[in-house]
């Protein structure tokens, strides 16, 4: 049987009897970079908020946490802004790619945003960071629109 996001759910409920209506989430995988600089981004859309996970490289964990709360930029009102808190594991270095993509994503959806990164490549090179970030980046900007798209179909959901 394939995996649906949410069936574990629906099928607890109908094995107990219980309706819990429409699912409470809606997740999506995202793929890119290359075979040695390979990435995945997880999102998964609440009814307040989304939970991103950026992964990649060897091996996946958790590097650092970042914090997203969208806000009208303080120069002009009329402009969406964000302030973005950091919680970083002792040596590692994800803090300032979380941060960065968390803010980004913030603005762009006006909702507030976790994202959780966690990339590593043994020996890393400067050349190796700089592939990760601009990948990184490309996969988020990619994948905005189908997020976007599913806090739509939430929003319209009973």
């Amino acid at each position: 049987m394939a995996y649906v996001p949410g069936s574990c759910l629906v099928e607890l409920s109908k094995a107990k009897g219980v309706s819990y209506g429409a699912l409470l989430t809606r997740t999506r995988a995202f793929r890119g970079g290359d075979d040695r600089h390979r990435l995945e981004l997880t999102a998964s859309c609440l009814a307040e908020g989304l939970v991103l996970t950026l992964v990649g490289g060897e091996s996946s964990h958790v590097g650092a946490v970042a914090l997203s709360e969208p806000r009208p930029s303080h120069r002009n009102k009329d402009v969406l802004s964000s302030t973005t808190s950091v919680l970083t594991r002792l040596g590692h270095k994800e803090d300032e790619l979380a941060k960065s993509l968390a803010a980004r994503v913030a603005k762009a959806l006006g909702v507030p945003v976790v994202l959780v990164a966690g990339i590593h490549l043994d020996r890393a090179t400067d050349s190796d960071i700089r592939k990760f970030v601009e990948s990184s980046e490309e996969l988020v900007a990619r994948s905005l629109p189908s997020i976007r798209e599913m806090f739509e179909k939430m929003s319209s959901e009973p």
